[in-house]
């Protein structure tokens, strides 16, 4: 140990090491508060590069002033040993929370959105962690929590490289000499010694939430290389994230996606996804027509002609488009549908996906018959539901047992287990143009007159909307299942002329979200996904 007091600073108990300091918990004599000090390692301060290294890092924390990050107060020299003051940080380490077991997921959402928020400073300013982990994040008693070390951190305009160092509280999984990291967070290419960005602080973040969520760890192993070698070619245990909301399981999927141009890139994006599972039941109809922020600049060309496209969207994934990525597992439709049939394209949707992901339900048609196939996601072949001939615009109910759907022959709309049976009657219908399954077992559906609402075991349908001199079409919900978006097209005019609206179902009047759009979307990143012009738009 060192002196015991470095002027007017007075040490007391070692809170940790690394391979480039030992961290002392002391006592500011002049200010009467708390601090931490960093003591440079004697070897390392003869170290010209080291010794750079360790003023860049004073440098980089301080140009982070940030409520979630833990700050610096000076970079000093005392008798030729140099040290950081720094923040002292009370309560324990995010480490030794998982050691007790995993977390409530609002209790995950809370502390993952502070560590997001304070990634995000640090990435605007172009810095980049490198060692995030649950061993890095102090919880303090009122709920707010401090990234520490970026001991590791390196601003990207800088050219040198800066191999040799660990950080300064160390880790079972942390050796001095190799990649800069902790192996169980560490992304591939950090891994395999490479360039890495703020996408390499992304991967770590999806580590830390996985383990949040589940108190285990996402990659893991008996040894060090046994680790490494899961991060590059080891299979996520999904399985484990059974029950988290849908959002979060995105979240997680998108993180740790291997090639990192594929990525998420931006923590902004990571937010979306917490908000929204966070969110989700609350939304109301004032918080939709609130003056919406300035719209994402994500935008595709039509290939075909408007409805025809439309028909498709329905069954695509919603937060592909932030991603750019496949996740780990895919529902691969066959390639060529069975012999005389056809996809069937046009009004409605013709493809829906189960909450889980597992399973795909779509219509095929052979001249004017059509049937819905239903394809799982372990399965090679897809397999016909029997007793859907004449079926249109399938929807899931919300545990994914049931496909609802518009049987055009019978004018009926109907509902069907996954697991075969007879379809069962729920009403008359005499409109194909959506319908929606409510959390509470009801069903959400368009007519001439406007929506209803009918229980799922049938009934008599209970008017929601009132169509008067325009055609209500579309519905869907929003998470929570009080509010329902749907299309308002005026009788006499063209989807141009077309609003998005949204109704609260518990009561009051429909009010207008969008002007000059239709087919509303919800994302569970929190974004709206709609069609304006030739554009799908997400906002």
């Amino acid at each position: 140990m060192p002196a015991e007091s470095f002027g007017r600073y007075r040490l007391g108990e070692k809170l940790g090491e690394g391979g480039m300091g030992v961290v002392y918990r002391a006592h500011d004599t002049r200010l009467n508060r708390a601090v931490a000090i960093k003591v440079l390692r004697p070897e390392v301060a003869t170290n010209v590069d080291r010794l750079a290294r360790f003023r860049r890092e004073a440098h980089v924390l301080a140009s982070l002033n940030h409520p979630n990050i833990a700050g610096i107060h000076e970079l000093d020299e005392y008798d030729g040993t140099f040290f950081l003051v720094l923040e002292l940080v009370e309560g324990e380490t995010l480490a030794q929370r998982l050691s007790r077991g995993p977390m409530r997921v609002r209790e995950a959402i809370g502390i993952a959105r502070q560590i997001a928020s304070a990634m995000e400073a640090a990435h605007e300013k172009g810095i980049v962690h490198r060692d995030l982990k649950p061993g890095n994040v102090k919880l303090k008693s009122d709920g707010t929590i401090k990234v520490l070390d970026f001991g590791l951190a390196r601003a990207l305009d800088l050219e040198e490289d800066m191999h040799g160092d660990d950080p300064t509280v160390p880790d079972a999984n942390t050796r001095e000499g190799v990649v800069l990291g902790t192996p169980a967070y560490m992304s591939p290419e950090q891994a395999r010694g490479g360039p890495v960005d703020s996408a390499t602080d992304i991967w770590a973040f999806g580590c830390v939430l996985f383990e949040m969520l589940t108190g285990t760890r996402a990659f893991d192993g008996p040894s060090e290389a046994d680790v490494r070698a899961a991060v590059l070619l080891g299979e996520l245990p999904w399985a484990a994230l059974a029950g988290t909301p849908s959002s979060l399981r995105t979240l997680v999927t998108y993180c740790l996606v291997r090639d990192r141009k594929n990525r998420l890139r931006h923590m902004a994006d990571v937010r979306l996804f917490l908000d929204s599972a966070d969110t989700a039941g609350s939304s109301s109809v004032d918080d939709l027509v609130r003056p919406p922020p300035p719209r994402q600049a994500w935008f595709w060309p039509l290939a075909a002609g408007g409805l025809t496209i439309v028909g498709l969207i329905g069954g695509i994934a919603s937060a592909r488009f932030l991603a750019r990525s496949d996740p780990p597992s895919a529902i691969h439709l066959p390639t060529a549908p069975p012999s005389g049939l056809a996809p069937r394209i046009g009004l409605g949707p013709s493809v829906a996906v189960s909450p889980d992901g597992q399973t795909a339900v779509y219509v095929l048609e052979s001249g004017t018959n059509s049937m819905l196939y239903m394809k799982r996601l372990q399965e090679l072949e897809a397999r016909p539901i029997g007793g859907t001939q004449g079926a249109r615009s399938p929807f899931f109910s919300p545990r994914g047992e049931w496909v609802g759907f518009y049987d055009e022959d019978d004018r009926k709309l109907k509902r069907v287990s996954i697991g075969g049976g007879e379809p069962a009657v729920i009403a008359d219908a005499d409109f194909r143009v959506g319908a929606a399954w409510a959390p509470d077992d009801t069903i959400l559906f368009a007519t001439n007159a406007g929506l209803v609402r009918v229980p799922a075991q049938g009934g008599n349908p209970q008017p929601v909307t009132k169509a008067e001199a325009a055609q209500h079409r579309w519905p869907m919900l929003l998470p929570g299942g009080r509010v329902a978006l749907f299309t308002s097209v005026p009788a006499r005019g063209t989807y141009d002329e077309a609003d998005i609206v949204a109704v609260d179902l518990n009561g009051g009047s429909p009010k207008v979200v969008l002007k000059s759009a239709y087919y509303p979307h919800y994302a569970p990143t929190g974004h709206l996904i709609f069609v304006q012009g030739d554009s799908v738009v997400a906002a």
